[in-house]
C-alpha cells in the first residue's frame, strides 16, 4: 500500500453517511461512523476490521471487509481524484449504494466524533499506556514505532510490555504545545515505590500516530514552594 495511504486517515462523505477511514495497516482499518447509520444504527462507533485491497491502478482500489453487525462492505476508493463508492449488504439482506467523496485529513485537522487532533492522540495514547490498555496501540503508535529512551524496546511489542509494566503509574500533563510533527508534554508522573517525577514527552507523529518518542525525567523538587523551592510542574 503506498504511504500516501498507509498510517493516514481519510474521511469517506457519501451524504446520509460520513465515516473516518483510518488506515492503520496494510490489512487492518479502523472505521468511525461519523453520522449516519453504517448498518447497525450506531453513530459514533468505532471498529477495526480485516480488509483487503485490490488495485486496479495507480491510486484507485476495491476495498472489502465485514464489520461486526454483518455487513459486508465494498467501497471503490479512488485517492487521485477523491472519489468514493460504496455498496453496504447488511445481514438482513437489505443493500444500500453510495457515491460521495473521498479526501486525506491532514494531522493538525479536528473531526467531529475523530481522533485528528494530535494533542489528544498524544494524551489519550500515554493514559491507554500507562492503564495497561493495549486495545487500541496500532490506533496511535506506528508499527514501527521508535523509542529513544534508554533500556526501552521500540516498536508496538516494546509498547505491549512497557504497558504490563505500568500498573499504578498515573500521567498528569499539565501543558501541551504542539507544532508541525512535533507534540511536547509537560506532566507529572506517579510510579507506585518511587518518587514523583517531572516528565517531559516529546511524540514525532506520522501522519496521526507517534512515530518517535524521547523523555526528560526527573525528580519532583524535594519540599516545593514548602521549601523555598519552585514546582517542577
Amino acid at each position: 500500500m503506498p504511504d500516501a495511504i498507509f498510517g493516514h486517515q481519510y474521511l469517506g462523505d457519501l451524504g446520509d453517511l460520513v465515516l473516518l477511514l483510518d488506515f492503520v495497516a496494510a490489512d487492518r482499518l479502523t472505521v468511525t461512523v461519523l453520522e449516519g447509520d453504517a448498518g447497525d444504527g450506531a453513530d459514533g462507533r468505532e471498529e477495526t476490521v480485516r480488509m483487503t485491497m485490490t488495485e486496479v491502478r495507480a491510486g484507485l482500489y476495491f476495498t472489502f471487509w465485514q464489520d461486526g453487525s454483518g455487513t459486508s462492505v465494498t467501497q471503490l476508493q479512488d485517492f487521485t481524484n477523491g472519489v468514493l463508492r460504496a455498496t453496504l449488504a447488511r445481514g438482513d439482506g437489505s443493500c444500500a449504494v453510495m457515491a460521495g467523496t473521498l479526501r486525506r485529513i491532514d494531522g493538525d485537522e479536528r473531526v467531529q466524533g475523530g481522533a485528528c487532533d494530535r494533542k489528544e492522540v498524544a494524551v489519550r495514547a500515554m493514559r491507554d499506556l500507562l492503564a495497561g490498555d493495549t486495545t487500541h496501540l496500532e490506533r496511535d503508535w506506528t508499527e514501527n514505532f521508535v523509542e529513544h529512551s534508554p533500556g526501552r524496546s521500540g516498536g508496538l511489542p516494546g509498547l505491549r510490555t512497557r504497558a504490563g509494566n505500568a500498573e499504578g503509574a498515573v500521567w498528569e500533563p499539565a501543558r501541551i504545545i504542539a507544532e508541525s510533527d512535533f507534540v511536547v508534554t509537560h506532566a507529572r508522573l506517579t510510579v507506585p515505590g518511587r518518587e514523583p517525577a517531572a516528565v517531559v514527552d516529546v511524540f514525532r507523529f506520522e501522519g496521526n500516530r507517534i512515530a518517535e518518542h524521547w523523555d526528560v525525567v526527573q525528580p519532583e523538587a524535594a519540599g516545593g514552594e514548602a521549601a523555598g523551592r519552585l514546582p517542577m510542574v
